[in-house]
């Protein structure tokens, strides 16, 4: 559904205020769509075969946000990673999802 919106697949009041938190779990054709991607917290690199030629993760979201910022994303990607350290000492993995023909 590109660019349909979150609207369209879910009902949901669309209000600043009105905040949650999202787990949503992905399944697609592995070998059209090899990277599922979404909101939150998962291990990209393990997706669950679910027989068939599908996969599947699941993604969760642990901080409450407004319906307008839920994205999903799945396709032949490929990722440009790096780390991070906090202030705090604490290191966190970026990544930069690309399409893997340009």
């Amino acid at each position: 559904m590109r660019g349909a919106g979150f609207s369209r697949i879910a009902f949901w009041i669309n209000r600043p205020d009105n905040l949650t938190q999202i787990t949503t779990t992905l399944e697609a054709d592995r070998k059209e769509y090899p990277v599922l991607l979404g909101n939150g917290n998962a291990d990209w690199t393990k997706t669950k075969d679910i027989g068939g030629g599908r996969h599947s993760i699941t993604w969760e979201d642990p901080f409450p946000k407004p319906s307008y910022l839920f994205a999903v994303a799945a396709g032949d990607l490929r990722v440009q990673e790096s780390t991070f350290t906090t202030m705090s000492g604490r290191t966190v993995r970026l990544g930069v999802f690309v399409p893997a023909r340009l």
